[in-house]
């Protein structure tokens, strides 16, 4: 489960850590 994945599955979700925030997050690199 590559971290690509992981961020995406994130923002299909709302976010893992702003939840309130519908936008693409900072990417971390």
């Amino acid at each position: 489960y590559s971290e690509s994945d992981y961020f995406k599955q994130a923002l299909r979700q709302g976010g893992p850590s702003k939840p309130r925030e519908p936008r693409i997050p900072r990417m971390p690199q």
